[in-house]
């Protein structure tokens, strides 16, 4: 009844300084939560740039993938 009216539910995630197996952890985590309606997700790596769409699921399926993409996103195992 919300989606008809226009309302959306954004989750934001924002990580820093953690590097490594806790990282991806928590990315999978994360993407696997969205994955259940759909998810969007950015590459804001770069200070000064606007964040880039680098994956986007709906439902489950992956329907937009970077063909670059990120190496912090590929060393979660989530894009191939």
């Amino acid at each position: 009844m919300a989606r008809e009216a226009g309302f959306e539910i954004e989750m934001l995630y924002i990580s820093g300084g953690i590097s490594g197996g806790v990282f991806n952890n928590c990315l999978k985590r994360v993407i696997a939560r969205g994955f259940a309606y759909g998810i969007r997700v950015y590459d804001n790596s770069r200070p000064g740039e606007i964040p880039k769409l680098v994956l986007e699921a709906i439902y489950g399926q992956i329907v937009f993938l970077l063909e670059q993409t990120p190496n912090w996103l590929d060393a979660a195992g989530l894009t191939r």
